[in-house]
């Protein structure tokens, strides 16, 4: 990652977690120097496939990337930095990650739908599966947006109802704020666009902080 993206005020879209990744760079935790130096980030899936070591641990435990995101969400200072999109998460071998998704409302407002390629299996009825499968036929797309305005999760011991928040849907607001800064930032330095990714940059590298 070039640190000349924050210079140019732009949202910086990457995979995490085991999800075709370039895997030396696919931890969640290799984002926290980028984060700290105010590059904002939308990490592709939530991260919601596979594990990777837990950098900020003397025990470099594997934990699910998921939930290294998760962390990485509820620490205060990475807000309005660091962003999610639910592209993907009704796959099937994503329905883990979809729930813990799913519960943490506290973080729906950062949340940006995506689409990726659509696909119809869990947490809805079998009569919305038929409707969605007719609704694919016509516009794969659209049964995507439909399928996650519609599904929902019930927790068995609290029988609290879950479901995407709508501001998930609603994200365009911060998406243009930034193509706007964008095109004031080209103007004041004409050069910026043209940066190029560095897959060997510090900014990726694990934070020094150590916890027990």
């Amino acid at each position: 990652m070039d640190i000349r993206i924050f210079h140019m005020h732009v949202i910086f879209l990457i995979y995490f977690g085991s999800d075709y990744t370039f895997q030396e760079n696919g931890n969640p935790l290799r984002l926290q120097r980028a984060l700290d130096k105010g590059v904002k980030v939308i990490m592709a899936h939530c991260a919601s496939e596979g594990e990777d070591e837990d950098l900020d641990s003397n025990t470099h435990a594997q934990v699910s990337s998921v939930d290294l995101f998760m962390r990485l969400m509820d620490n205060p200072k990475y807000d309005g930095l660091l962003f999610g999109d639910i592209s993907a998460l009704t796959s099937f071998r994503r329905v883990g990650a979809l729930v813990k998704v799913l519960k943490r409302t506290d973080i729906h407002h950062r949340l940006i739908h995506g689409s990726d390629y659509p696909v119809i299996n869990n947490l809805i009825t079998p009569a919305q599966s038929a409707a969605l499968t007719e609704i694919f036929g016509y516009n794969p797309l659209l049964a995507d947006f439909v399928l996650k305005r519609i599904l929902s999760l019930t927790d068995a011991v609290t029988n609290t109802k879950y479901v995407f928040n709508p501001i998930i849907f609603q994200q365009v607001d911060i998406l243009k704020d930034i193509e706007i800064e964008t095109l004031s930032a080209s103007k004041e330095e004409p050069g910026l666009h043209n940066a190029t990714e560095s897959k060997e940059s510090s900014l990726l590298q694990p934070s020094t902080t150590k916890t027990t």
